[in-house]
């Protein structure tokens, strides 16, 4: 029997999964908690299978924020995008949000906490710092491709095509002869709809 013959595990998030060398048979897969004996207790390859190693370290603290957070945005919920445009722009927003979220963690971080040796004494950066820049990266990417797009332009190009449907809409509504409405009343609350529309 071949290592690749053996049956996975029905949870592979939730065992380390490395291959064992040692046991019966050889090869099994590792049925210790993923991350255990790690910093990084939960996810990743446990203590005997590299979880300790310099890169397994940092992909884990990575992997842990990214679970949290995925865990926090699912009681958001989702909905289709009908408005690509203003969808964008929302997330242009998250993005910012999530900049500045990163931004505040660093920021209560003391010196000497943004970098730390792993134990064959290389130099490794946080974790928050790294979230820190990539958070700052995708910000970036979001509001370049949104300045390139001309998106600003076409939001208010849109928000006047708007407008002016409800205006004319509005018009026509008002000049409805059951609502007894006069010409000079009806012009006073058409001038009013777009004083409030230009706010």
């Amino acid at each position: 029997m071949t290592s690749e013959d053996l049956p996975r595990l029905p949870d592979a998030g939730y065992y380390c999964g490395g291959r064992k060398h040692q046991g019966d048979p050889p090869g099994a897969p590792c049925r210790l908690r993923a991350g255990w004996g790690t910093s990084h207790a939960g996810v990743g390859r446990c203590k005997l299978h590299g979880g300790t190693l310099n890169g397994s370290q940092a992909a884990g603290a990575r992997d842990l924020l990214v679970r949290d957070a995925n865990r926090a945005l699912k009681s958001y919920g989702f909905t289709p995008v009908s408005d690509p445009l203003t969808a964008l722009a929302d997330l242009a927003g998250e993005c910012t949000a999530m900049k500045t979220y990163f931004g505040d963690r660093v920021s209560s971080l003391r010196e000497q906490e943004l970098t730390s040796q792993t134990v064959r004494g290389q130099e490794q950066v946080h974790a928050l710092l790294s979230a820190y820049e990539r958070a700052l990266d995708r910000c970036g990417k979001v509001l370049t491709d949104m300045a390139r797009l001309g998106l600003d332009e076409r939001l208010v190009r849109v928000n006047e095509v708007v407008a002016s449907s409800l205006g004319r809409s509005l018009d026509h509504v008002l000049g409805n002869p059951a609502l007894g409405i006069t010409a000079d009343q009806r012009a006073g609350i058409l001038r009013l709809l777009a004083a409030e529309l230009e706010q």
